[in-house]
């Protein structure tokens, strides 16, 4: 009995580690992305690396693609290109709305001096801008369908 009763007390410690993370810590793990990627793109080596030590895992790694996932798969960071011209990041949470990506890019919008720009069909917003002496493309995408993961993203693409 008293084994079943130190069982039932562990489980029940460790029932909040298994509840689902609020929206508040979805959206913090992926500013730390997006922190990772301002800091260290273009070089993808160094932004894998600085994913990895933040608390991602390297879920799937295909061609130029490699994507890093927290909080289970809640939180997505790709990181895509390795030749000049298309090395990027795209962070994107479970169900995130146009307005949180609105959040959630503003630190790399200021960074970068960004300016509004044209945009196509699925990108919601876009901007121009320069990060680390070279030019790239800001934007928010209006739904990215993943079959792990769903919702708006944003995105940064060097030019260069």
């Amino acid at each position: 009995m008293r084994g079943l009763i130190a069982a039932l007390v562990l489980l029940a410690s460790a029932l909040p580690s298994l509840a689902a993370p609020s929206r508040s810590e979805l959206l913090n793990k992926a500013a730390e992305g997006a922190a990772v990627c301002a800091q260290s793109m273009p070089d993808t080596q160094r932004t894998g690396d600085a994913l990895r030590a933040s608390g991602y895992g390297l879920d799937e790694a295909t061609g130029d693609y490699r994507l890093y996932a927290a909080l289970g798969t809640r939180v997505i960071v790709l990181i895509t290109g390795q030749k000049p011209g298309s090395k990027g990041c795209l962070i994107l949470v479970s169900g995130m709305t146009v307005p949180e990506a609105e959040a959630l890019i503003r630190p790399w919008l200021a960074a970068s001096d960004a300016k509004p720009m044209q945009t196509r069909s699925r990108v919601e917003k876009g901007w121009s801008g320069t990060l680390k002496g070279r030019p790239v493309e800001l934007g928010i995408l209006k739904e990215i369908n993943l079959p792990i993961v769903r919702g708006a993203a944003i995105v940064v693409r060097s030019l260069r």
